[in-house]
């Protein structure tokens, strides 16, 4: 596997165990300060605080996650992805 594959996959992993662990701020330090993230049916959140603001608010409002594999193309499976039940 190439360098900047496997710092791709690193990066989603971590995102999906941060988003498990309710960790906005691990979160945050994945994005430029710049950031622009869509969000389907609303303005797109520009900026790291406003997404900040916008995945915190989103945290704390839902159920606990359940944490379930994350595959990868390759059927690499890691335990890092949650849903909500």
């Amino acid at each position: 596997m190439r360098s900047d594959e496997q710092a791709i996959r690193e990066l989603v992993v971590t995102w999906h165990e941060a988003t498990a662990a309710g960790e906005v701020s691990r979160i945050l330090s994945l994005m430029a300060d710049d950031v622009v993230y869509p969000v389907p049916g609303r303005p797109p959140m520009r900026g790291r605080q406003s997404f900040g603001e916008g995945l915190g608010t989103l945290l704390w409002r839902q159920p606990p996650l359940v944490r379930l594999p994350l595959w990868f193309p390759d059927d690499e499976k890691r335990p890092a992805f949650g849903v909500r039940q």
